[in-house]
């Protein structure tokens, strides 16, 4: 029997059927005095790429700070950080907690440890998303990529999860939704469970990927890989 179960948090615990493009961040740049064109502002935000914090801010809001300077658009950090927060608010409002997600955890808890391990640019959302879900409640761990400076696909960011909860890789299991959850998860040395819902209901900030289920075909044929449709069916899997 496995003694942890891993978690991603959007499109894996966290779900909705509206995507979030990138216009509707440029609405709130707009709200904050931003006067380029919403063409403008796709090209410079897609020239910059989101990099592990130099200082005492977070990656999206050092990434809101380059593509301000890219558009001559003076700001200091403080509105920066006001910036980010407002973004990450209006993109909270899209999301809801997948209806069979908290009876699950609540059954777990107690019988196996549980972490979240998330790639997201900027953790105060992630602990405010957590908090007000109540999700937060059942987790030992919870890894955010922006706080410690390594994305999914990299292995070391289910290693430090694996770490704070004093087990080891073959001990877990790791229950995602994109492509990155399998290879970090296969390159950590964890058993990967990929969600794919008959909804379609996905992570809403991320491209739609082509079909996970005929892209590792041959891991789930191998039983390397293992497919749900609902995260009720993790419970099944210990």
């Amino acid at each position: 029997m496995k003694r942890a179960i891993l978690f991603d948090l959007v499109g894996t615990l966290l779900i909705a059927k509206s995507r979030t493009p990138l216009s509707s961040m440029y609405i709130v740049l707009e709200d904050h005095g931003l006067s380029s064109t919403v063409d403008a502002f796709t090209v410079a935000w897609e020239e910059e790429n989101t990099i592990p914090s130099q200082k005492r801010h977070t990656p999206f809001e050092e990434r809101i700070a380059r593509v301000a300077k890219k558009l001559n658009w003076s700001l200091d950090w403080r509105h920066i950080e006001r910036i980010a927060n407002d973004i990450c608010d209006k993109a909270a409002t899209i999301l809801s907690v997948d209806s069979e997600a908290l009876d699950l955890l609540r059954k777990l808890h107690g019988n196996v440890e549980l972490g979240l391990v998330t790639n997201y640019d900027h953790p105060p959302a992630i602990y405010k998303m957590i908090e007000s879900t109540k999700l937060a409640d059942f987790f030992s761990v919870v890894i955010i990529s922006g706080e410690i400076g390594i994305w999914k696909p990299d292995p070391r960011i289910l290693q430090t999860a694996i770490e704070g909860m004093s087990l080891q890789a073959s001990d877990c299991i790791y229950v995602g939704d994109s492509a990155v959850d399998i290879e970090a998860s296969i390159s950590a040395g964890v058993d990967p469970v990929l969600i794919v819902r008959e909804d379609n209901q996905i992570d809403p900030f991320r491209n739609p990927e082509n079909d996970l289920e005929n892209k590792y075909h041959k891991l789930i044929s191998s039983h390397k890989l293992r497919v749900i449709k609902k995260l009720s069916e993790v419970e099944s899997l210990l």
